[in-house]
């Protein structure tokens, strides 16, 4: 009865989240207490779950917190621009360097493991650079997120934690038996990346090229919204 309790309240916060019916804050606090009572636990024994639950979670969260604030103070302070700019000006003009550059890009930036933080940052940079050379923005998509989820397999990510959070296992030690793993995907990326960009290269006119690589040191951080808009590479 508790297990079928318990997939009955999962459904029911999704259904509701889904709906937008109520918040995911009220949905995660409110709901588990109402069915621990439906269950016929009293308030001193569910008292007792939250304590347990807390004393798991704790130690992930504390590290997924850090590693926001970490991450995110280096990056508001372009500790990561330079390097950034750099793969860009790298690629020469060729969609087969710009996709392979797309994928260490987000590599690099995604290590805080916060997507949004992640998808502010590479599409704004990179998405002027794949319109002046024609490729497709949904290129540029496919490369950004599905390189973000192996990248977010470290430690401080979402998946991880919470996966060590349901386990008991230490975060840091089960992201040592996923490293195999992430670089296994890391590699398929970059041969996924080679596949593509070879498809744009052969799509794109003789008469681009490096006349199409954008200089994006002039791109201040504030400046960055302004990329989205493809008239701000132009050709001298």
């Amino acid at each position: 009865m508790i297990t079928t309790l318990g997939f009955l309240m999962m459904l029911a916060i999704i259904g509701l989240i889904l709906l937008r019916r109520i918040s995911p804050v009220v949905a995660f606090t409110t709901l588990p207490v109402i069915v621990c009572l439906l269950a016929g636990f009293n308030l001193g024994q569910i008292g007792e779950f939250i304590k347990a639950g807390l004393i798991t979670v704790a130690p992930t969260a504390a590290l997924f917190l850090f590693a926001i604030l970490f991450f995110g103070i280096m990056r508001d302070r372009g500790l990561f621009d330079p390097l950034v700019n750099l793969l860009i000006r790298s690629t020469g003009g060729k969609p087969l360097a710009v996709a392979l550059v797309t994928v260490l890009v987000t590599s690099v930036v995604h290590l805080d493991g916060v997507g949004a933080a992640t998808f502010l940052l590479t599409i704004p940079a990179l998405l002027p650079l794949y319109k002046r050379l024609n490729m497709s923005p949904a290129m540029l998509l496919c490369l950004v997120g599905t390189t973000a989820g192996v990248i977010n397999m470290v430690p401080w990510g979402g998946t991880t934690a919470r996966a060590a959070a349901v386990s008991g296992l230490d975060a840091t030690q089960l992201w040592l038996g996923l490293l195999p793993v992430q670089m296994v995907g890391l590699t398929c990326m970059l041969v996924v990346a080679t596949v593509l960009g070879l498809r744009a290269q052969r799509r794109q006119p003789m008469s681009l090229g490096a006349a199409a690589t954008c200089d994006m040191d002039s791109l201040q951080p504030q400046d960055r919204e302004f990329a989205l808009s493809p008239g701000s590479c132009v050709t001298g």
